[in-house]
This record gives structure tokens, C-alpha cells and sequence, in this order.
């Protein structure tokens, strides 16, 4: 069963109220009836306006204590049973008032529920806004930022230019400025990378010289090769990468951590191609 709405609930529990009392004034041969109904009307009230309206029913107690003795008189009978009337209708009046009462608290937590669940959802928008707003300045600050260093930079360069500095001298003072350029400059990286590809032809020679030789030390030593080969070309791969990243950064900080990187990379593959060279004499010198 639905549960019903608990304004028209209160609004019916308000009418109920009213007819309780216009009953108070009535005499019980003639109101007794509609008092049974109207007590009727509000069990089934209760069984529908509350969540918890079993346990209610079985509170709802509006019967007071009634007894009739032998040998009382018709008048002492009426006003027994007139009194039975109003007691009821006392104790109907009562519950219909605490109930209604109920129903008007329990609108009221939930509206006020209602406005701090709204209340936090317009705090958390307030906070998100205030972050957005603080993530955009801090945008702008380091915008601000890295545009004084290029104007520095360039400010510095004319300078140079204007007092006719050499070429040379321009170019360390860029490396100094931004620690970036110092390997690509010196070649170090590109003699590195030359197309030449020093450790295939290292490796080829060695497995043709070792071709036939199935001792174990050998063996070892064209498994050696072969690790260091697999990781000199990997090493040769990630420093074509990191070049291509430094050439398209615009970030001078940016590109000093990706020339950092690629100088330990190619320091790494010069050191694996000194060992590919020893073990290719040692080879050598085994056949």
C-alpha cells in the first residue's frame, strides 16, 4: 500500500480533530455511533500515514475501563456510559493531536534536510569554481613566468648581437642560460646515432667468426652479444623519441630534463658498445 502524503495527512487528521470535539458536546445515545466510525476512520489514517503504523495501532488504545454493577439505577447506567463516551473521546483526541503533531516534525527535518543536502551540493560547486580559478591563475602566473625568461633571453642575445659578440660566444651563452644544447651542439648524440649502426656490423662479425664453434664459453659470449645488441637498439629507439619531444618543446625547462635523459642514454650506449667490442676480440681471438 502507498504511503500517503503527510501534508493530506495532516490535513486529514485536522478534520478528524474537529469532529472529535463537535462529538464532545453530543450525548452518547446519539453520538455513540459516530464516534465508532469516526475512531474506525482513524485506524485506517494511521495505517496508512506512517512507515511504522503496525507498532502505532497496536498503541492506539482509546478504549477506557467500563463496568456496570448490579442494582444501579437507569441514571447511574447513563452517566456510566456518558462517561465512557467522553473518556474515549478524550483519548481519541489525544492521539489524533500527537500524531498530527508527528507528521509536521517529521516535514520539517525533511525539508531541512532537504536545504543542507542543497546547501552542500552548492558548497562542493563553490570549492570546484574556487579550484578552477586557482589552477587558471597559477596558468597565467607561470605563462607570466616563462615569457620574462624568453624576454630575458632575447633581451640578452640583441645585447650580444649589438656589441658584435661572435657567433660562438652566443652560442655558450645559451648553453649557460639553458642547459640544453651542450651534447646536441658537440655532435656527441648524433655521432652516437650515426647511421652506420656500429654494433650490427660488430655482431654480424662476431656470429660469423663464431660460426661452427660450439664450445660453451663461446656460446656465452654470442648470448652476451646478443643481450647487449637488444638493449643497445632499444636505448637508440628511446633517444630518437626524447629528441623528437626536445625538438617540438617550447619549454626551456622541459627541454634541459629531456636533454639530461637522452645524455645518460647515450653515455649507456657508448659503454655497450665498448663491451660488444671487447667481447667481439675476445671471439676473434677464440677462433
Amino acid at each position: 500500500m502507498a504511503k500517503l502524503d503527510p501534508k493530506k495527512a495532516i490535513e486529514i487528521f485536522g478534520k478528524y480533530l474537529n469532529e472529535i470535539e463537535n462529538l464532545q458536546g453530543v450525548p452518547c445515545e446519539s453520538g455513540k455511533e459516530s464516534r465508532d466510525e469516526l475512531d474506525e476512520k482513524i485506524r485506517s489514517l494511521i495505517n496508512i500515514s506512517f512507515d511504522d503504523s503496525r507498532e502505532k495501532l497496536e498503541h492506539y488504545k482509546t478504549n477506557p475501563s467500563f463496568s456496570l454493577s448490579t442494582g444501579m439505577s437507569d441514571e447511574e447506567k447513563k452517566n456510566a456510559h456518558q462517561s465512557y463516551h467522553e473518556q474515549k473521546l478524550s483519548l481519541m483526541k489525544q492521539y489524533v493531536i500527537a500524531y498530527r503533531e508527528e507528521l509536521k516534525l517529521l516535514i520539517d527535518t525533511s525539508e531541512k534536510t532537504g536545504k543542507l543536502d542543497e546547501l552542500e551540493e552548492k558548497i562542493k560547486e563553490k570549492n570546484k569554481e574556487i579550484n578552477l580559478e586557482a589552477e587558471r591563475r597559477k596558468g597565467v602566473a607561470e605563462q607570466k613566468f616563462y615569457g620574462a625568461v624568453i624576454e630575458l633571453l632575447d633581451m640578452q642575445r640583441n645585447e650580444l648581437k649589438r656589441r658584435g659578440e661572435s657567433d660562438k660566444e652566443i652560442s655558450e651563452l645559451k648553453i649557460r642560460l639553458s642547459h640544453i644544447e651542450e651534447k646536441i651542439s658537440k655532435g656527441t648524440v648524433n655521432k652516437t646515432l650515426s647511421s652506420e649502426f656500429e654494433e650490427d656490423r660488430l655482431y654480424d662479425e662476431l656470429v660469423e667468426a663464431t660460426q661452427g664453434n660450439n664450445q660453451k664459453e663461446t656460446l656465452d659470449l654470442v648470448v652476451s652479444a646478443r643481450k647487449i645488441l637488444a638493449e643497445i637498439k632499444g636505448l637508440r629507439n628511446e633517444v630518437l623519441t626524447l629528441q623528437k619531444q626536445y625538438e617540438l618543446s617550447q619549454n626551456v625547462f622541459e627541454k634541459g630534463r629531456l636533454e639530461t635523459k637522452v645524455t645518460q642514454k647515450v653515455e649507456r650506449m657508448t659503454n655497450l658498445l665498448r663491451e660488444l667490442a671487447k667481447i667481439w676480440g675476445d671471439s676473434v681471438r677464440r677462433t
